[in-house]
């Protein structure tokens, strides 16, 4: 299979949309303004952190908020104080600053941006564990859950590749993108055979 005709390919990963029975953008942020404008996306790898974060964003925009938003690559390097305070700055006096990933910072850099923060309007962040803000949403997934995606991708019901979505979710503890990204390895092994029509 061509990468171009893999359904699982990056570009249609990242296009997918936060999606959690339980909450909404709006209900979030309604919980957010009730807790100060102060709010904390914490869970594990690859639950959605990133995607709600930025679906909450969006929503922000919409209602015309200025949102200056950074994000912290394990790869690319720590921003710098420096970067980290022209990005408040930016946000003036009625802006909400967005970092994702707080918790790659160095422990320096975070107890000099906490105190930065107090004098934000709005802060919203994700983070893998407890990191001071007040928790706004802690992520999960289930199979479920990855069999819904797995489904969008492909444009049909996944349930006949079940076997395969399961063993990948247990395989990476949970972690819905990287179960994603392996099975566009199967899928371009010609590993997952689309059921015959009436099947």
């Amino acid at each position: 299979m061509k990468a171009r005709d893999n359904p699982f390919r990056s570009a249609r990963i990242d296009a997918l949309a936060f999606r959690d029975p339980a909450v909404t953008p709006e209900r979030l942020i309604e919980r957010w303004h009730a807790l100060g404008r102060r709010g904390a996306i914490v869970g594990p790898h690859g639950t959605g952190k990133t995607t709600l974060l930025a679906a909450l964003v969006a929503r922000l925009a919409e209602r015309g908020a200025p949102v200056i938003g950074l994000r912290v690559c394990a790869d690319a390097g720590p921003p710098s104080p420096g970067v980290l305070a022209r990005a408040l700055a930016a946000c003036g006096p009625r802006g909400v600053f967005c970092l994702d990933g707080i918790d790659l910072l160095r422990a320096p850099v975070r107890a000099w941006l906490r105190v930065r923060l107090r004098g934000a309007f709005g802060v919203f962040v994700t983070s893998h564990r407890s990191c001071g803000l007040p928790v706004l949403h802690r992520t999960r997934t289930s199979p479920a859950l990855l069999a819904s995606l797995a489904a969008e991708l492909l444009g049909r019901d996944a349930d006949p590749l079940r076997p395969t979505l399961d063993r990948l979710w247990a395989r990476t503890g949970g972690n819905v993108r990287e179960a994603l990204f392996a099975l566009y390895a199967e899928a371009a092994a010609g590993r997952l055979v689309p059921p015959h029509p009436g099947a």
